[in-house]
């Protein structure tokens, strides 16, 4: 469902300007130019939203506190290997 929306978001603004009437050339380049200006500008400025509708600062805090749990148990195995390691020698 939030691929459709983000799609739907993003082509809406080139849906609306494939059903202008055709007409004047470069107008017609320059009203692309600004609609992907527009379009852009709205991406940019929405980024914040969109990050926290994907979750995305959620699974990047969630990435760093596994990696942070991970090298604690890598550690502690390391801990026990050298101590099982010099019982017996």
């Amino acid at each position: 469902m939030k691929t459709k929306l983000t799609f739907l978001g993003v082509i809406s603004p080139f849906i609306s300007f494939a059903q202008m009437g055709g007409g004047g050339g470069g107008r017609e380049i320059i009203s692309v130019l600004i609609v992907l200006a527009i379009t852009i500008g709205l991406l940019l400025l929405l980024r914040s939203v969109m990050l926290w509708y994907w979750k995305v600062d959620t699974a990047l805090k969630n990435q760093v506190e596994t990696n942070r749990l991970l090298g604690y148990i890598a550690g502690k195995l390391e801990d026990i290997e050298r101590k099982l390691g010099n019982k017996g020698e």
